[in-house]
């Protein structure tokens, strides 16, 4: 008897019956799949953050600005100057023609600052110590008198004041100005003028005071 054959399934039996795709096609195909995922964004770099600087308790007086506005009472630079002329020269100038007389100059008024003034206090009746600045400005005639001190920018405490003041004034008078000093003010000037900035700080450890 002649074998019977199948006959051929229709081909929506054929693909319905297709076994299964084997382990290994499915897992390419997941990672094709993770392929086409965009990456996650690297997160940017943190700015880095700068402390803020607290602004200092007592801000430094520049010595221009407070000749500029100058001190109550005080006339203009051609009046009480006993003939000398010319815009104030910082103490501690480093003008190479005339920084060494100047720097005798300042140790002189330094030696007679003497001990660090003190403020009273009734309350208490302690003496206590403040910072402060003193702006002064005083004139040099030719032979090293100081005709004049005026004081531009005053401390809170007037003991300060006159503590700049009186050291000007003992230290004097001065070595005669030298010619390289005079050779920088108009012409027919008597002297110079000079500008001082007297610092008054109290730290942690120390108290101090000095001027340049």
């Amino acid at each position: 008897m002649p074998a019977v054959q199948e006959a051929p399934a229709p081909d929506g039996v054929r693909q319905a019956a297709a076994p299964p795709k084997p382990a290994e096609s499915q897992a390419n195909e997941a990672s094709s799949a993770s392929e086409v995922q965009p990456r996650p964004a690297q997160p940017a770099s943190p700015t880095p953050q700068i402390a803020a600087v607290p602004p200092p308790r007592d801000p430094v007086i520049d010595s221009r600005s407070a000749l500029r506005r100058g001190a109550p009472g005080v006339g203009g630079f051609g009046e009480g100057r006993a003939g000398i002329e010319g815009d104030p020269i910082p103490l501690n100038s480093a003008d190479k023609r005339f920084a060494d007389y100047l720097i005798r100059v300042t140790r002189m008024i330094q030696d007679k600052m003497g001990a660090y003034p003190c403020v009273k206090n009734w309350e208490t009746g302690e003496c206590d110590h403040k910072s402060t600045q003193v702006v002064v400005e005083f004139g040099i005639l030719r032979d090293g008198q100081v005709p004049y001190v005026t004081v531009h920018h005053r401390a809170p405490w007037e003991v300060y004041d006159s503590n700049a003041v009186t050291a000007i004034k003992l230290a004097s008078p001065f070595p005669p100005v030298p010619a390289s000093l005079m050779a920088t003010r108009p012409s027919g000037s008597a002297g110079v003028p000079i500008v001082a900035n007297f610092f008054y700080i109290i730290e942690k450890t120390s108290i101090m005071n000095f001027l340049r």
